[in-house]
């Protein structure tokens, strides 16, 4: 997963404190709901079986823009998020479309936008 150090945030303080955390088992964990509209995301710190909330909220896309200028935005924010949170994994909500296949296109490239965030 992505650190402060390898991620170009100079930041040693940050990898100490995450390094720390990690060899007492704990485990950040970021997860999204994707959409091209409005995108979910909540991270959890879980450590055994104790979960926390660290935070949850929605960012919500103008849906006038250019639909590439969307996908650039959704990898923005999805690599700002990872910076921030240092997650150790990434859960991405799956989606069912019973017919309109041009939503499920759309978000299939959200959903790109997202795992492209997570590996660069």
């Amino acid at each position: 997963m992505k650190t402060a150090k390898n991620s170009g945030v100079a930041s040693d303080g940050a990898d100490r404190i995450a390094e720390n955390a990690r060899s007492l088992g704990e485990r950040i964990i970021l997860g999204i709901d994707p959409g091209t509209t409005v995108m979910g995301f909540g991270v959890i710190r879980a450590q055994g079986p104790n979960i926390t909330l660290i935070t949850a909220d929605a960012i919500r896309f103008d849906p006038l823009h250019d639909h590439t200028l969307k996908l650039r935005e959704i990898f923005r924010r999805t690599t700002a998020l990872i910076d921030l949170h240092l997650p150790d994994e990434l859960a991405i909500e799956a989606q069912f479309f019973g017919k309109n296949v041009q939503s499920m296109l759309k978000l299939g490239r959200a959903q790109g936008g997202h795992r492209s965030g997570h590996t660069a």
